[in-house]
């Protein structure tokens, strides 16, 4: 996260912060938590930064164990699943 928000490209298309987190939390970073608790901790740490990230969309955040699908190889077909149910 931070060397996207410190990235000089990002911060000549986004010139306010706020924006640029908004952009990279939105449509550059993505991950999956394998139990709820762990989703809860996540979401508040990555999201817990400011009053404001509320109007931050977290569909790209997603509570699913990776690990049966990583064992079979078929972990970018769960990927892919994910972003394309999100549309």
């Amino acid at each position: 996260m931070k060397r996207l928000y410190r990235n000089p490209l990002l911060k000549s298309l986004y010139h306010d912060d706020k924006e640029r987190v908004k952009h990279i939390l939105e449509c550059q970073v993505f991950g999956f938590a394998p139990t709820q608790i762990i989703f809860d901790i996540s979401m508040s740490y990555i999201f817990g930064f400011d009053e404001e990230a509320e109007s931050i969309s977290r569909r790209n955040f997603f509570m699913q164990d990776t690990l049966p699908f990583a064992e079979k190889g078929e972990l970018q077909e769960l990927v892919n699943e994910k972003l394309r149910d999100r549309l």
